[in-house]
């Protein structure tokens, strides 16, 4: 299950329920303290709509 912040219902988290494999990860350390990792996902069988919704997100967090 992959949980993501829905715009349209206040950011409340959507949950999608897909099929993955993580591909990469990285620590992101501030102050020499990990605070979280981003992670690279390959996603198997995704419908359109699971797509429009991570694309969506990936996108308004390359704005944020």
């Amino acid at each position: 299950m992959l949980m993501i912040p829905d715009p349209e219902k206040d950011g409340n988290l959507k949950d999608l329920e897909v099929d993955g494999v993580v591909v990469r990860q990285h620590p992101v350390t501030i102050d020499g303290v990990i605070k979280h990792y981003d992670v690279a996902i390959f996603f198997e069988d995704l419908s359109e709509k699971d797509k429009g919704i991570i694309a969506g997100y990936i996108k308004r967090k390359g704005t944020s």
